[in-house]
């Protein structure tokens, strides 16, 4: 096997020819960011350049409209790697997260290891992985077994730091629905019991706990239905 140093220099020969086009890809997804589910043209973004690359790609993948599988070569040696690639954007504050730049780390990430494919003995599968925001396609793709077969599955993240392990916190979301009695708001407003002043309540008692937290731990929530119009009661709401 050749020398660690021989490995890096050709990994990073083919890392430094294509980091100009995927500097490019990264700020036009910024600049058209497109939400989780609807990544429709970033994705195609990537899988064209996958494929001007030589890359056989799978487009869509994993009965995700938006998901792709590139394979480089011949895909027959003994072990193999996955590279996840996010591009989905937050709604009202596009790519804040940073999946336009984490996609393109690790896209150019398995350019690179694709050209030392042969002395790992080990094939270089990028996949396109959507709605990292909302549902997650990695967790469907691991209910569909998509990862069974790979030794090793990794991708990049953008942080306010560069660091090689870190700490994730785990997710869990909770949609709580409040029923109330509509009224109008000026002519019976007696008659009416307001759900959303049960939402308010509710947020406000969260914000008086999340003082007491711990670090680790954090809590946001959002009004998903207040109401319809100012002059009625709403008789339903959802946090």
């Amino acid at each position: 096997m050749a020398a660690y140093d021989e490995l890096k220099q050709k990994m990073m020969g083919r890392v430094t020819e294509c980091w100009k086009d995927c500097v490019a890809i990264s700020d036009a997804l910024a600049d058209k960011p497109e939400l989780s589910g609807e990544e429709y043209e970033s994705s195609k973004r990537w899988v064209e350049y996958l494929r001007s690359k030589g890359w056989n790609v799978e487009y869509p993948f994993a009965d995700l409209a938006t998901s792709f599988k590139a394979v480089y070569g011949a895909d027959n040696h003994s072990r193999k790697i996955a590279l996840m690639a996010e591009y989905d954007a937050l709604p009202g504050i596009g790519h804040a997260c940073g999946h336009c730049v984490s996609g393109a780390v690790s896209v150019l990430a398995g350019i690179g290891l694709a050209e030392i494919q042969d002395e790992l003995d080990a094939d270089i599968h990028i996949i396109g992985t959507p709605n990292e925001e909302t549902d997650g396609a990695k967790c469907t793709m691991v209910d569909q077994g998509i990862f069974n077969g790979y030794d090793m599955a990794m991708m990049a993240h953008m942080y306010d730091e560069n660091m090689v392990k870190f700490e994730l916190q785990c997710l869990d979301c909770r949609l709580y629905t409040f029923h109330g009695k509509a009224a109008h708001a000026s002519a019976a407003p007696w008659e009416g019991r307001n759900a959303l002043n049960g939402v308010q309540l509710m947020i406000h008692a969260t914000d008086m706990l999340r003082q007491h937290l711990l670090k680790e731990c954090q809590m946001h929530c959002c009004i998903r239905n207040g109401g319809a119009a100012p002059n009625i009661c709403p008789r339903g709401g959802q946090c």
